[in-house]
């Protein structure tokens, strides 16, 4: 039996895919080593520009971006 979705979890659900910098396009970058997937392109674009890029999740050195599809 599926039990129905309340709003607040049809908005996590709806959320959990976006970019954790600008909050508006979904994720599709691949972090090396770290391997988050936390940024949309153009995010992980401004991230590259970076003296020292880190990922904005664990803050780990960026050495590698590859992009995927979730």
């Amino acid at each position: 039996m599926l039990c129905d979705l309340s709003e607040f979890d049809t908005y996590r659900l709806a959320t959990r895919m976006l970019c954790c910098v600008c909050l508006k396009k979904e994720k599709s970058v691949l972090l090396e080593p770290c391997r988050h997937v936390c940024l949309c392109s153009e995010c992980a674009i401004d991230l590259n520009k970076k003296e020292i890029p880190r990922c904005p999740m664990c803050h780990f050195i960026v050495k590698y971006q590859h992009e995927v599809f979730i």
